[in-house]
């Protein structure tokens, strides 16, 4: 008889544990589970992109869907709140992070570079160009 195949077995059924007993929300487990593993590919849709067949994400997709078909009404609206939440955090990191870039001028700069590159005859495209590639023309 041949042995049977990993693709032959039950879907794995995950199991949230008991929240209550760890005094967290499911939003708040779901996020300490990202974080301990932040590399990790939960949502990957590589399967989708015609890869082979992994078994291994594939469980994890099951283990990730149930649970977020696992949520009521209430954890939905929750989870969509810290979402947006975290999409704002982001978006103002991101932000931060422009302004490390060695090319990055304060608006205030921006204006003056563009006022001066007019100056020499070129269009405020043109110096807008200049500033987001880094090469900045410096006055003699």
């Amino acid at each position: 008889m041949p042995k049977p195949s990993i693709l032959d077995e039950e879907p794995y059924v995950p199991n949230v544990p008991d929240l209550d007993k760890l005094n967290m929300t499911i939003i708040e487990w779901i996020e300490e589970a990202i974080i301990e593993n932040p590399e990790g590919d939960y949502m990957s849709s590589e399967r989708d992109r015609g890869a082979p067949t992994n078994v291994a994400l594939d469980e994890e997709d099951e283990y990730w869907t149930a649970i977020a078909r696992s949520l009521n009404d209430e954890q939905v609206v929750a989870f969509r709140e810290r979402f947006w939440e975290l999409n704002r955090i982001t978006s103002i990191l991101n932000q931060f992070r422009i302004k490390t870039e060695p090319n990055y001028l304060t608006k205030k700069d921006t204006r003056a570079y563009i006022e001066r590159r007019a100056k020499d005859g070129f269009n405020s495209w043109h110096a807008m160009r200049e500033i987001r590639d880094g090469k900045l023309v410096h006055q003699q």
